[in-house]
C-alpha cells in the first residue's frame, strides 16, 4: 500500500509540478516562520531571528533537494532539471582501446 501511496505522489509532482512548488515554498515559510518566532521568544529581535532561523535552514535550495530527497523525487536532478552527474547521450565519450 505504501508503494502505491507513494507512486500516486510522484505521478500527482508530474501532472502538477507548479503546485508542488507551491506547496514546498509554503511549507518552507511556514518552518522558517516557527523558528524565527522560537528564537523571539528566546530574545531575539525579529531580524536577528529570521537570520538565525534561515541559518539554521542550510537555505532554500538545499531545505527544498532535502524534502525531494525524503519524498522520493530526487531522480539524479537538481531543482533546475539537469543532471548532477554524468548522464544522456551528451556525455557518452568513445571508448578507445
Amino acid at each position: 500500500m505504501r508503494h502505491i501511496a507513494k507512486l500516486l505522489r510522484r505521478l500527482r509532482i508530474l501532472i502538477a509540478p507548479r503546485r508542488f512548488e507551491r506547496e514546498l515554498d509554503e511549507e518552507l515559510s511556514f518552518h522558517l516562520e516557527m523558528q524565527t518566532r522560537w528564537h523571539e521568544s528566546q530574545g531575539l529581535d525579529r531580524a536577528s531571528a529570521r537570520a538565525l532561523a534561515a541559518k539554521e535552514f542550510g537555505g532554500e535550495v538545499r531545505f527544498k533537494e532535502a524534502v525531494r530527497d525524503v519524498r522520493g523525487l530526487s531522480w539524479g536532478t537538481t531543482s533546475r532539471g539537469t543532471c548532477d552527474s554524468p548522464c544522456g547521450p551528451t556525455d557518452a565519450r568513445p571508448v578507445t582501446p
